[in-house]
């Protein structure tokens, strides 16, 4: 991919959406509320 941003988004998880750098797998995991993330997804 180019510019090398990527990330991962879990899914089953009740309320919330987890997100991380898929290349630190290890790394931090943002947890962002559903709705949240809703929001973002349909205003992208």
């Amino acid at each position: 991919m180019e510019g090398g941003s990527c990330v991962e988004v879990g899914d089953g998880c009740l309320g919330v959406m987890p997100v991380r750098d898929s290349k630190v797998p290890h790394g931090p995991v943002l947890v962002i509320p559903a709705a949240a993330w809703a929001a973002f997804v349909r205003s992208a």
